[in-house]
């Protein structure tokens, strides 16, 4: 009955939830480690699959993401290429992966870096496969080409440093840069 009431089908048939706890309900196993990832088979639904470096650059504790700007504090060059989870447990609160940072057997324990990842956080940012709820509801992605590059904004610093008109037009351009609405 719980999961029944945890689990809202998505019109694209996906699962969602709406709370921690439930989401964890919806856990069927254990998270199985590979070399690459971290694998988490959902009850009532497919298996997410994430890479170890992904997560380790995702974590949201306070060394590694401010609360408040929400800025990774974290150099995602740190991270060991190779990095694997020393140990992972699935608990009420999400996923718990510890990894030791420095990749020498012989030092762990003295650069070990707890990361927790709340069930529905995971769920949300599940890549692979997608299992957002509403993905049509995230802001459209637009990349860029060499075309874009060729015409890039540009206001002289000279301009932007001597008046509030050059300021002006320079958050003009970074803002909007395309759009006719500016």
């Amino acid at each position: 009955m719980l999961a029944r009431q945890a689990r809202a089908l998505h019109p694209a048939g996906r699962a969602s939830f709406t709370s921690t706890s439930l989401c964890f309900a919806q856990q069927a196993k254990a998270p199985v480690v590979t070399e690459s990832e971290i694998i988490l088979p959902w009850n009532n639904g497919p298996s997410s699959k994430f890479h170890h470096i992904w997560l380790r650059d995702h974590c949201h504790c306070a060394q590694c993401f401010h609360p408040v700007t929400k800025q990774r504090l974290l150099d995602t060059f740190s991270i060991p290429p190779h990095l694997k989870p020393v140990e992972t447990q699935s608990k009420h609160d999400g996923l718990h992966v510890q990894c030791n940072l420095l990749l020498n057997e012989s030092n762990i324990g003295h650069d070990m870096h707890q990361s927790v990842y709340p069930w529905d956080w995971l769920l949300k940012h599940s890549y692979n496969p997608s299992l957002a709820q509403n993905p049509e509801s995230d802001l459209k992605k637009e990349l860029w080409s060499s075309k874009d590059m060729q015409s890039a904004p540009s206001v002289s610093f000279h301009d932007i440093m001597k008046s509030r008109h050059g300021l002006a037009e320079w958050t003009r351009l970074i803002v909007c840069p395309l759009s006719p609405c500016c």
